[in-house]
Order: structure tokens, then sequence, then C-alpha cells
């Protein structure tokens, strides 16, 4: 199989030939010669898990700051709530 007859192909033998090709393949080919979704995913996959543990760290790292900060308010605030007492006393 080619990529030229990929379109025409089963999934079986695109899905086949995409692993077997991967490694050659930029994140831009994949897309153009495989237009699922899950085969750019797959795609984006097979880097991460191909990067070494310094790369893996500093792409874990810049996730989570990534996620910290799109749960912060406009007010620049994490979320949580103000440990200020009220002024209401509670009968318990």
């Amino acid at each position: 199989m080619t990529a030229e007859n990929l379109y025409h192909s089963t999934a079986a033998e695109r899905w086949a030939w995409f692993l077997t090709n991967a490694d050659k393949l930029t994140q831009e080919e994949v897309r153009s010669l495989f237009p699922d979704e899950e085969f750019s995913e797959a795609a984006g996959v097979l880097e991460m898990i191909s990067r070494t543990p310094e790369q893996l760290m500093a792409y874990s790292a810049r996730l989570k700051f990534q996620r910290d900060e799109s749960r912060k308010d406009p007010s620049g605030q994490t979320g949580r709530r103000s440990e200020r007492p009220t002024g209401r006393r509670r009968n318990w």
C-alpha cells in the first residue's frame, strides 16, 4: 500500500500504514493523508511518548501552567473562596 491509494483502503489498512510510517510523517502530512480526527490525535500521542524524560517534564509543567491559568477568574484569583469572616454568627 502507498500513500496514493490510502483513500480507497479499509480502516485497518489505513491504521497499519499509519503505524508503520508515522515516524516519517509530519503533523501536516498526517492531516492531509488522514482527514479523520483520530489519526491526528494518534500522531500527537506518538509524538508525546517519543520525547525524552526532560521534554516530558517540560511539557507537563507547561500543561499544568496552562490549566492553572485557565481556572483563574478575570480578577486574577484562583477561584478559592475568601476566608474572611462575614460578621454573622451562627447559632448551632
